[in-house]
């Protein structure tokens, strides 16, 4: 099964969109190794990827025939690690240096 069809019928990521933009970025990682999204899967695999501050860390066990609920989508991945990652942002957000503008009109 095909990498983007996988995330997408998994509802790993729900936008085939998003999964298009992070493949083409390098963010997607099959076995450590950049894929797109044509890659075919074979099973056993590791996925990783980074979607907003979370990155994720995945393993394939099954395929599904079509589009799952989220519910169901143990029976075919395993999220091995699961972790917050700091935007840069983050650490430029200082509550005093943050100037609030008063509205003109009421």
């Amino acid at each position: 099964m095909r990498l983007d069809t996988f995330l997408r019928n998994t509802a790993l990521i729900a936008r085939r969109d998003i999964i298009h933009y992070l493949c083409e970025e390098g963010s997607i990682r099959v076995n450590g190794i950049p894929r797109r999204g044509l890659f075919d899967l074979s099973g056993g695999e590791i996925i990783e990827f980074t979607l907003f501050n979370d990155q994720y860390q995945v393993r394939v066990l099954a395929f599904p025939a079509s589009k799952i609920k989220p519910k169901d989508q143990w029976s075919y991945l395993e999220i091995i690690e699961k972790r917050k990652v700091h935007s840069e942002m983050e650490f430029f957000s200082d509550a005093s240096s943050v100037q609030t503008k008063t509205p003109k009109f009421h």
